[in-house]
């Protein structure tokens, strides 16, 4: 049995968040839950300054701007970095696949300028989840173990997901003949199972770790200051799914996650983030 945990980032002022992201990790419960969620409890109290109130828990914009619990005023920078440096070695020490997908909210605005902006939003959020949705399928079919199934867990934010659950029992139920022959080697769905859970951060919550990956990938896609400190340490854990086509159509995730040069030029293409250069170093690492 597998977990993924899926967060979000860039869903403010579409100004000011022209990128949406949806990320998280996979884990096996049986063997890294415990032993992970002990390790973000412990990052968070070993960092809080003397006299200072802890905070509920990890939120990766929070720590890095210094506001709301982290403020500035009693966090100083070296003490908030350090932190999301250890939340950023996590997927590398415990062997997590890192699942994420990009979207471009303006090129989606552009595309459907009658449609109101919290449905624009909402639609949007929406592919990028079945995205990732699609290649943790593919990742646990391609594992081999026949009776093994992975159940998905992700921040509640009930309008945001209104439209998950239909869309997730359309693809559990969806005839792969029927309508999108680009999907029939990832429809029905048959390793994920029921529809995704709703749950709040917690100080233990493994949700905190996918918050921190859609946070830092993020900002590394808009080449932001300090973005590859936060990207690096986790990049060869990207899943590596490659660009698949039938018939001329083309799904939904991103063909290759890790690109060599993450300084070039991007562009969206096809429902997802391009690079002039898609082609990854032996490593898996960033140049």
């Amino acid at each position: 049995m597998r977990i993924l945990y899926l967060d979000e980032s860039g869903i403010g002022q579409i100004d000011k968040d022209p990128a949406l992201v949806v990320a998280g990790v996979l884990i096996d419960p049986d063997t890294q839950w415990m032993p992970l969620a002990s390790r973000l409890r412990s990052i968070l109290s070993d960092a809080i300054p003397d006299g200072v109130k802890a905070p509920k828990h990890l939120h990766a914009k929070d720590i890095y701007h210094g506001t709301k619990e982290f403020s500035r005023d009693k966090w100083e920078v070296e003490r908030r970095f350090k932190i999301l440096d250890r939340v950023a070695a996590l997927p590398e020490e415990f062997q997590l696949p890192v699942v994420w997908t990009s979207m471009d909210r303006k090129a989606f605005a552009r595309e459907h300028p009658g449609m109101p902006a919290a449905e624009q939003l909402r639609n949007i959020y929406t592919i990028a989840a079945v995205s990732c949705f699609f290649q943790v399928e593919v990742y646990m079919r391609a594992m081999g173990k026949d009776l093994e199934a992975a159940s998905i867990i992700m921040e509640s934010n009930s309008d945001l997901q209104r439209r998950i659950p239909e869309v997730f029992s359309y693809m559990r139920d969806l005839d792969p003949t029927s309508d999108y022959p680009a999907w029939r080697n990832v429809l029905p769905l048959q390793r994920l199972i029921d529809a995704p859970a709703y749950q709040p951060k917690t100080a233990s919550s493994i949700l905190q770790l996918a918050d921190f990956c859609a946070f830092a990938i993020k900002r590394r896609l808009e080449g932001r200051a300090d973005s590859a400190r936060f990207t690096g340490p986790m990049v060869k854990r990207f899943m590596q799914l490659r660009e698949a086509r039938v018939d001329s159509e083309q799904v939904l995730w991103n063909p290759i996650v890790n690109p060599k040069a993450w300084n070039d030029k991007l562009k969206f293409d096809g429902n997802r983030f391009v690079f002039s250069d898609q082609q990854a170093d032996e490593n898996g690492r960033e140049s």
